[in-house]
């Protein structure tokens, strides 16, 4: 694990590293000192508050129901899409706290920086995989050009979007004061739903604006 700057702990650094000083010396209470109020009390004000966003997917599934009416596979495949998005998100999230909690990574500008390099060229990676896979798959079991070319598009975007969300989010969220144990999980989950429906309905106008329907 990386150490906390010599500077820092001497406590005679620049005037320009205190933030990062602070950022390194950030740590959260103990799980086993909680106890479960202060554990519901925690927790409680974040899941209610992302509530509220839970019925946006719908509200846009029901914008845009003409499109997925004449376009089924949109919804047929909608599933699949937010699933692989989130799958590839809590991984990219699961790593950056697991490089935070042994003091790997910190929220530093430097940090995020490194974290975004690296992940842009893994979410690159996942998306064409799995952005061709599904494409197979439609492809293989009958479906047309378009109709792969939707999904394939949609999935290759939600990929994209959820791996450098999971990745950035946990650091962003520590930055910003927040505990990234407790909200990384639910905001993820609530971004990639919302993002997931808009990304597939927005692929879908693309092709059929392009006349791959017809």
């Amino acid at each position: 694990p990386r150490q906390m700057p010599f500077d820092c702990l001497l406590g005679d650094g620049e005037e320009d590293d205190k933030e990062e000083c602070e950022l390194y010396g950030s740590t959260p209470e103990p799980y086993a000192g909680r106890s479960p109020f202060t554990e519901l009390v925690g927790r409680m004000p974040w899941l209610v508050g992302l509530l509220a966003f839970l019925t946006v997917s719908s509200a846009i599934l029901e914008y845009y129901d003409d499109l997925v009416q004449r376009h089924l596979i949109i919804a047929f495949y909608l599933t699949a899409l937010v699933g692989c998005g989130g799958n590839a998100g809590s991984q990219a999230a699961s790593m950056v706290l697991q490089a935070m909690a042994t003091g790997e990574l910190a929220p530093t500008s430097a940090d995020i920086g490194r974290v975004l390099q690296k992940e842009l060229v893994v979410a690159l990676g996942v998306a064409v995989t799995l952005s061709v896979g599904v494409a197979v798959r439609i492809a293989a079991f009958g479906g047309s050009l378009a109709d792969a070319a939707t999904i394939a598009g949609a999935m290759a975007v939600t990929v994209m979007f959820s791996v450098l969300f999971g990745a950035l989010s946990p650091l962003a969220l520590q930055r910003w004061g927040a505990d990234p144990a407790k909200v990384s999980g639910p905001l993820l989950s609530t971004a990639i739903d919302i993002m997931g429906v808009l990304i597939a309905c927005a692929s879908g106008l693309l092709v059929e604006a392009l006349g791959g329907f017809d």
